[in-house]
């Protein structure tokens, strides 16, 4: 294998949790010339704290630190980096470890003692990209989500629109009949009786309001087709209220 370093161009902030000196020393020269940043940090408490302080592209973490142990270390650290690339450096006989980390937020793993500088280099550089990727695909997925949030959202209107305009024939006709009976009793209506000049009143007055209700929903439901257009927030108040009377 060529001992030569990856042609990659940009240069990888590089955070080493590691609690053994020879392999942290390991690690950090053979990334020397592929970082522009190198920190190592010993326990996993000194490796969050890093991570407050400093953005890393990359964590190259050995699971079995003094103060954490297995999977809750990668687990603390996915959780609350979850932009930052995970690395698991593991030991010899822990392969099968190596593997089940990467379900728990690592994009990669390597067995000390069986890599050299260029395989580092370029499984921390891929790390990097995978990373990428899933943000790429989270943001992709939220999008589509939403998009068809915006599309139930959309049919449900148009259904509403269905029924209201349903509705507004099967009410308003009666309505009509209603109005013109009022209009034909209060034009006839040989009374000075205040109580059934009232009466009339009233009826009338409910007619109008509920056809005033009709046209709100109607309106309502064709939110989705209609061009918006500014309005007084005040009359838009009283629609709402109109709407809602009886139930307040």
């Amino acid at each position: 294998m060529s001992s030569k370093s990856p042609k990659i161009a940009a240069l990888l902030k590089v955070l080493i949790a590691e609690d053994n000196i020879v392999d942290r020393k390991m690690i950090e020269s053979m990334i020397l010339r592929q970082a522009s940043l190198i920190q190592c940090v010993e326990t996993l408490s000194q490796a969050l704290l890093e991570l407050q302080k400093n953005t890393y592209d990359v964590i190259v973490l050995d699971l079995n630190l003094s103060d954490s142990q297995g999977q809750n270390t990668i687990k603390t650290l996915s959780s609350e980096f979850p932009e930052t690339a995970i690395v698991i450096n593991t030991g010899v006989y822990e392969d099968d470890l190596g593997i089940e980390t990467l379900s728990m937020g690592a994009q990669d793993f390597l067995v000390k003692g069986k890599y050299g500088a260029y395989a580092l280099q370029k499984v921390l550089h891929y790390a990097v990209e995978r990373k990428r990727f899933e943000r790429e695909l989270k943001k992709v997925n939220a999008d589509l989500q939403s998009a068809q949030a915006q599309l139930i959202q959309s049919e449900k209107m148009k259904l509403a629109g269905t029924l209201a305009s349903g509705i507004a024939h099967e009410v308003k006709n009666p309505l009509s009949t209603i109005t013109y009976a009022i209009t034909f009793l209060s034009q006839h209506l040989k009374s000075d009786d205040p109580n059934i000049l009232s009466a009339v009143e009233n009826i009338r007055i409910s007619v109008d309001r509920s056809v005033g209700i009709i046209n709100d929903l109607l309106d309502f439901s064709k939110l989705n087709t209609v061009n918006l257009v500014s309005e007084d927030i005040n009359e838009i108040t009283n629609k709402v209220i109109s709407l809602l009377q009886y139930e307040l």
